[in-house]
């Protein structure tokens, strides 16, 4: 009886019967406690609460709460949230989980970018490798842009993309980059 409770109290009126309902969902774990949590999360407006149900997903402990929580990520877009998430889904521990992480190494999320890339080498080495390298490429770029000239960075990035082992996606961004910017 403990799941069909707490899933309808999930969509209580009161916010603290809510979040007591996702921590308990949360501590159920498990597969079965996902659709619950999954169900909830989108009309959920109030953002302790969003937080609390995204934080149980990965308290689940199953690789079926990665996708409810990428749909969180990619609809909500607030970065208290994408934090969180990301934090599930290396809890879940599901390496099929990273794809979806790399959504955060992203400017527009300056507070999750790191943890993002922490999580990304904690679940997949090589993939971490890549994501550690973007990350520290974004800032080296924008460093780059306000503090040398855009000619300067252009000669750079040429000379990266030529490195054998570069990698070919990153050097396709740095080319169409580079082709949108005036290097005089």
């Amino acid at each position: 009886e403990g799941i069909p409770d707490a899933s309808r109290a999930l969509f209580d009126g009161n916010k603290e019967v809510r979040l007591a309902a996702a921590v308990a969902l949360g501590r159920i774990g498990g597969a079965e406690v996902v659709p619950h949590l999954d169900r909830a999360v989108f009309p959920e407006t109030d953002g302790e609460v969003q937080k609390a149900i995204v934080e149980a997903l990965g308290r689940s402990g199953h690789p079926s709460g990665v996708s409810a929580l990428q749909v969180q990520m990619v609809n909500k877009g607030k970065p208290v949230l994408i934090g969180a998430a990301v934090d599930a889904m290396l809890e879940i521990g599901d390496p099929a989980a990273v794809g979806i992480i790399t959504l955060a190494v992203n400017p527009a999320y300056p507070e999750v970018m790191e943890k993002a890339v922490k999580a990304i080498c904690l679940l997949d080495e090589a993939q971490g490798v890549m994501a550690l390298t973007a990350y520290v490429l974004g800032y080296v770029c924008t460093w780059c842009v306000f503090y040398v000239n855009v000619a300067t960075l252009h000669r750079w990035l040429s000379d990266a993309a030529e490195v054998p082992g570069f990698d070919p996606a990153a050097s396709a961004t740095f080319r169409s980059w580079m082709s949108t910017t005036d290097p005089t």
